[in-house]
């Protein structure tokens, strides 16, 4: 799957063929997944070439599709955003939009796709307050709940696997005898994802003073730097190592020093991914201005989703399954958005620093004969809520 696939034998197919099918390819992606920012470039400094390059690349081999995303770490410490720890109806429709994806490249290219999330849980699990713990979990159970809704389209990868297995523990301390990394929010930590997280920046790791320099005087990375830090200021506020500070300075001094490095790790694992991964279709979570390598995609198909506006697009990134819980509205249409908001309060007192719905949603959620009830699995885990008539029975 990784540099392996330089060695794959050319198809049968004709270069007019081979054209015309990644043409179709890259349409459907186009018109199904991409997700078009502000200031894209994808029709503009040949980013839809330079993908439409890669998905030839594996058209001419006549070799299933490979999407590269670096996705479902794992569900966040805040409360008021999501429903618990485990995978919900959140990552259900995240895997449906795949399948939609996948059916409709299928229809053209018997080849397929293939999926390969390859999960960032471990690369940032101790800045945004979760436990390695709680990042196995939820990758085990994300990984249970992909097979059995569509056996063989998603592979789901960890840090460990790529850094660790197949090598000695004397090989693997001798590696990163001389790196260390920090943990600024307290969590409980294992042995294997801190060696995971060690060698990853031993490896793949970028000078500090770049990012300094780069955050002073490019304007993007000062955009990400300051979008980190808002949304790491939201998530952790209730978090102990945040709330138990003495002022909202002092919260805001840790999440732009979380911001700071969470931007070395970011690079380290893109530089990481880039490498195993040099020919595949890498796609992401995050707005891109999509003039490649890397391409943003809407997680959740546009079929699935009621139109909303997001304080999190504008600010950071595409509603996430991680960052949310999910709303049934009557009509059959899902919606993405923090727990608390469709619960119309939240479960701490403390300060959020998202944007609120706009009042059309609210009305929409709070409408008059329908009641929100919550759906829970066999076992009792909260799946999503789904709003009713108040004539309907439970």
């Amino acid at each position: 799957m990784t540099r392996d696939c330089l060695l794959e034998p050319f198809s049968s197919h004709t270069p007019q063929e081979v054209d015309d099918i990644t043409s179709q390819v890259v349409d459907i992606i186009e018109k199904n997944y991409i997700h078009f920012p502000k200031h894209d470039q994808w029709f503009t400094s040949g980013g839809k070439q330079r993908f439409a390059d890669r998905v030839r690349y594996h058209v001419a081999r006549n070799i299933p599709l490979e999407f590269i995303l670096p996705a479902f770490p794992v569900k966040s410490c805040n409360p008021d955003k999501t429903l618990g720890k485990s995978p919900d109806k959140a990552e259900e429709l995240a895997i449906h939009s795949m399948k939609i994806v996948a059916d409709l490249i299928k229809a053209v290219y018997a080849p397929g796709v293939h999926y390969n999330v390859v999960s960032d849980g471990h690369v940032f699990s101790d800045l945004v307050g979760s436990d390695d713990a709680a990042v196995d979990s939820y990758g085990e159970m994300f990984w249970e709940m992909a097979h059995n809704l569509y056996p063989g389209l998603v592979n789901f990868f960890r840090l460990d696997e790529f850094l660790l297995d197949n090598h000695s523990e004397d090989s693997i301390a001798k590696l990163i005898s001389n790196t260390t990394v920090e943990h600024p929010v307290a969590t409980e930590l294992t042995a294997n994802a801190e060696n995971a997280r060690r060698a990853l920046m031993c490896l793949f790791g970028c000078d500090e003073s770049t990012v300094t320099k780069e955050i002073k005087d490019d304007p993007e990375t000062r955009n990400l730097y300051r979008g980190f830090s808002r949304f790491m200021l939201e998530d952790l506020y209730e978090h102990k190592s945040c709330k138990n500070l003495p002022s909202k300075s002092a919260k805001k001094k840790l999440c732009s020093q979380v911001a700071f490095l969470m931007i070395l790790r970011n690079r380290a694992y893109s530089a990481m991914v880039e490498w195993l991964f040099p020919l595949q279709l890498r796609i992401s979570i995050h707005p891109h201005p999509n003039r490649g390598p890397k391409y943003g995609i809407n997680i959740i198909h546009s079929s699935l989703v009621a139109a909303q506006r997001s304080s999190e697009e504008k600010n950071f990134h595409i509603p996430t399954p991680w960052h949310n819980a999910v709303v049934e509205l009557a009509d059959g249409k899902f919606m993405l958005l923090h727990s608390k908001v469709i619960r119309g309060s939240s479960v701490h007192a403390g300060e959020m620093a998202c944007e609120q719905l706009e009042l059309s949603q609210q009305l929409l959620l709070k409408r008059e004969g329908y009641r929100m009830v919550l759906v829970t699995y066999p076992d009792g885990r909260p799946s999503h809520y789904k709003q009713v008539s108040t004539m309907s029975k439970l």
